[in-house]
């Protein structure tokens, strides 16, 4: 599985093991994805990001110790499904 990953201030194409979805998923193949201006503000500002979210009680924060996958605009097709999840038309 390749990704568009972005580690201290850089962006880079990253390969990664292709998942096994577990129960209630489902293991898609993007057909095309956009990078949006969210991203781009991340991949330059992101340690004011989390200080503004730890400041304002968000749920989640991103760790910034590890790559951060770029990319959340999707066009997918299910390649397969985890256990127990229906196929359905």
């Amino acid at each position: 599985m390749r990704a568009q990953s972005c580690e201290t201030k850089s962006s880079s194409s990253i390969i990664y093991p292709t998942p096994a979805p577990g129960a209630g998923e489902v293991l898609v193949k993007t057909l095309a994805c956009g990078i949006c201006g969210s991203d781009l503000h991340a991949l330059k500002h992101a340690e004011k990001m989390v200080e503004g979210s730890r400041k304002a009680g968000a749920p989640f924060v991103m760790d910034l110790k590890r790559d951060i996958v770029m990319g959340h605009e999707f066009c997918a097709e299910v390649v397969d499904y985890g256990p127990a999840n229906a196929k359905s038309d």
